[in-house]
């Protein structure tokens, strides 16, 4: 089960993190929620997805999995925020550059994956 929990920046504790532009703690991924273009989705991956890598460079998502040795049993069942086929975040893994955390951040959405 996928949970998503928008918080305010300013509920948001910086000091625990080195640098404002991402926070991955554990499963939980942090980002932007005023980066995220309206009409974004949840879904599972699809032929064509790409990911902008946090940290920069964009690779096909099938790519990006191999490189970091997501098994290939696990890749379908991984929940994503895409729009388009642009993905955003994935579930456990981490966020794309284009909706990270930086000073001017105001709203951020808090996403998690709960085994249920």
């Amino acid at each position: 089960m996928l949970e998503i929990t928008k918080i305010s920046a300013t509920d948001f504790d910086f000091d625990k993190i080195k640098t404002p532009t991402a926070y991955i703690k554990g499963k939980e991924l942090f980002f932007d929620a005023d980066k995220l273009p309206k009409g974004a989705k949840i879904r599972l991956r699809e032929e064509g997805d790409r990911f902008k890598k946090f940290g920069g460079g964009e690779k096909k998502l099938k790519d990006f999995f191999i490189d970091i040795k997501v098994p290939q049993r696990v890749r379908d069942f991984l929940p994503l925020v895409v729009f388009n086929n642009q993905v955003l975040c994935i579930a456990d893994i981490g966020i794309s550059e284009t909706v990270k955390i930086d000073e001017q951040t105001k709203n951020i959405i808090r996403i998690r994956l709960k085994n249920e």
